[in-house]
């Protein structure tokens, strides 16, 4: 006796226009995004992903030194003036990951990668907040 199971996908197609495709240039930038340095980290970002679901090393690598050297070299925004500890602070932990990220590809250590990569992501996204609380003041 044979069962036989039917999986029906239901598609949102008014969810599926809300979706923006990632830029695949830099001369791209998102609504509302600071321009072409955000979009240099996202993509960078995005490319240490593919390096970690292909087990690229060499692609992680690379992207972690590009966002280590983004991070480094960026520029001071007037809405991120020195006198900002916790923006500093920020900016200097994603320093950091990036570096530890670099070392975890060049060690081969998928799993540590993926781990610093999440981290990483977690920063991102609290630095943006800490913006954006910032600018709304």
């Amino acid at each position: 006796m044979t069962v036989t199971t039917l999986v029906v996908l239901r598609f949102n197609t008014q969810a599926d226009d809300a979706v923006r495709p990632i830029p695949d240039t830099v001369a791209e930038p998102l609504e509302g995004d600071s321009g072409p340095m955000m979009q240099a980290k996202l993509m960078a970002s995005q490319r240490v992903l593919e390096g970690l679901l292909n087990r690229d090393f060499k692609t992680i690598t690379k992207s972690a030194e590009v966002l280590s050297q983004l991070a480094v070299t960026a520029p001071q925004r007037e809405e991120h003036q020195r006198d900002d500890l916790i923006y500093e602070h920020f900016r200097t932990e994603f320093v950091r990951l990036s570096e530890q990220l670099e070392s975890m590809a060049k060690h081969q250590n998928l799993e540590g990668a993926a781990y610093v990569h999440q981290n990483m992501t977690s920063t991102c996204i609290a630095c943006h907040e800490h913006l954006r609380d910032r600018t709304s003041e």
